[in-house]
């Protein structure tokens, strides 16, 4: 019985869940690598963002490493005068029209790049718990 209550309202709404996404969700851009290696960390530069936009891009990949904001080695303590460098990227992508997306390359346990971190996402329960974080 329910079920047949649903199909009229499934019959509707088809056409609107086959249509293709919109134009928007075509995301074309760049790899922005201010916070990808700790050793090289420095601010987004508007530049690039203002740029990016007029050549006709509307996003962005921020590769990120945890070590950036957190103090003293210790993944519990969030340095958040360090993160406003994140906010301040998201702004620039907004006044720009720039989707920001942020990619954690690195944290508590976890790489894709070398080195390789002391503790084990997948193993280790002070890891997974400090990546929660």
């Amino acid at each position: 019985m329910i079920r047949r209550a649903l199909l009229p309202l499934l019959l509707l709404a088809a056409p609107l869940l086959a249509q293709a996404p919109p134009k928007d969700a075509r995301w074309r851009g760049f790899n922005l690598l201010e916070l990808f290696r700790k050793e090289e960390a420095k601010p987004f530069r508007e530049e690039d963002f203002r740029t990016i936009a007029e050549w006709g891009f509307n996003f962005v990949r921020l590769p990120m490493d945890y070590r950036l904001w957190i103090r003293d080695g210790d993944w519990r303590k969030i340095d958040d005068d360090a993160l406003k460098t994140v906010d301040a990227a998201v702004e620039l992508g907004k006044k720009y029209g720039v989707h920001v997306s942020l990619n954690f390359h690195r944290g508590p346990g976890y790489c894709v790049n070398p080195p390789k971190e002391a503790k084990d996402l997948w193993t280790d329960p002070d890891a997974r718990e400090a990546f929660a974080l």
